[in-house]
């Protein structure tokens, strides 16, 4: 697989995946086409400010553990897999699919998630009679993606609401999309996801890390959500002069993102409002 390098941060995948090179988060490794799923397995492991929407804030969470899902992209993203190992992602769902566990899931090139589902539904299985039910432990769980790792991260979304045996109330508690991306798909969110929050870019910068891949710039995809969810929609290429860190909110590109978004993840995952965050752009159903 040949990388398209740059410099700077990278990465949640495809084709604006990333790989941890030499320090660095910003290689790009080129699609490919989609091959069989591997098996699964798993292990557990411990708005902008001048935003008044009160669905923004975090609904009061009745009794319940976390459990928290991280899909990369190709390769990974040193700044996105370290902090799915930070204190703040709860719960972990490791991927021990393939030798060591690691604290990221990657699905790429594969376009779904479907060796994901069966390792998620495996530690949620707390029962071990192959259904989620009243049974089982009760738990919130949060999906996490970025870039190829974001438009997969959906698809287990919804892999869980298709799936027969998951009694109505295991729902999405939080789904965290950061730049998602794979050539030509959409982002349908699933009624079983609570909130959706999508921080993404929508003009490449001169120094966007996918401007040389192949079939690049990778833009993050808009999501789609019904009238009736709670989505919302960052685009930091509307900020102009407002600053993520050092950085110029409109020269943050697809490897940009996990960095210029993640104080306001962590804000998300500790049920705060999010003080700083670029302007937000309507959601289409």
């Amino acid at each position: 697989m040949r990388l398209a390098r740059g410099e700077g941060l990278l990465c949640l995948v495809l084709v604006g995946a990333c790989a941890s090179v030499g320090g660095s988060d910003r290689q790009l490794p080129q699609p490919a086409p989609p091959s069989a799923t591997g098996s699964s397995g798993e292990r557990a492991t411990a708005a902008p400010s001048s935003t008044s929407d009160p669905a923004l804030a975090a609904n009061p969470r009745a009794p319940a553990s976390r459990r928290t899902v991280c899909l990369t992209g190709a390769g990974g993203h040193r700044t996105f897999e370290s902090f799915c190992e930070s204190p703040l992602v709860v719960g972990r769902i490791d991927d021990c699919r393939n030798g060591p566990c690691h604290p990221t899931f990657s699905t790429f090139p594969m376009p779904n998630a479907e060796s994901v589902w069966t390792a998620v539904f495996e530690a949620l299985d707390t029962t071990h009679d192959g259904k989620l039910d009243d049974q089982d432990e009760v738990v919130e769980l949060d999906v996490i993606g970025y870039s190829w790792g974001g438009v997969n991260a959906v698809d287990l979304a919804a892999r869980m609401a298709k799936d027969e045996r998951v009694a109505t109330p295991w729902r999405v508690k939080r789904l965290i999309l950061l730049d998602a991306f794979q050539p030509g798909a959409s982002l349908s969110i699933p009624a079983n996801v609570d909130k959706t929050f999508s921080f993404r870019h929508s003009v490449a910068p001169a120094n966007d890390c996918s401007n040389n891949a192949l079939l690049g710039p990778y833009l993050g995809i808009a999501p789609s959500c019904a009238a009736s969810q709670a989505c919302f929609d960052f685009d930091f290429s509307l900020g102009q002069e407002q600053h993520f860190g050092r950085q110029l909110a409109t020269s943050v590109g697809h490897c940009d993102v996990p960095r210029a978004a993640m104080d306001a993840v962590k804000q998300l995952l500790r049920d705060e409002v999010p003080t700083k965050v670029p302007p937000r752009v309507p959601v289409k159903p």
